[in-house]
């Protein structure tokens, strides 16, 4: 009779351990997904100030962008005052012949 006793309790105590061990990867499946989601909800809101920052980089030039863009100006009125002097000699010119032509 004891071996009777002995199945029984063992058979009661495995349904037990398998009732735990269910339970506990039942806990486990919540929590990873309240992982997740809390996750999720991390990155769209700093995600989106990450973006806020990123847009205003984008709109703010940088000194080093600022610097070029002013150099580059520069040149450009370089480059207009050059063709000015240089209409200019070629008016000049034109008149000089047209005087000596007459």
């Amino acid at each position: 009779m004891s071996d009777l006793r002995d199945g029984r309790g063992d058979e009661l105590s495995r349904r037990e351990l398998e009732r735990q061990i269910q339970d506990l990867r039942r806990d486990k499946v919540k929590m990873d997904d309240n992982i997740r989601r809390m996750e999720s909800t991390q990155k769209r809101m700093f995600g989106e100030e990450q973006e806020a920052k990123q847009e205003e980089r984008e709109k703010r030039p940088s000194k080093v962008t600022a610097a070029q863009d002013d150099e580059k100006k520069d040149d450009e009125d370089d480059d207009k005052k050059e063709d000015d002097e240089d209409k200019k000699d070629d008016e000049d010119k034109k008149k000089q012949k047209g005087r000596r032509g007459w």
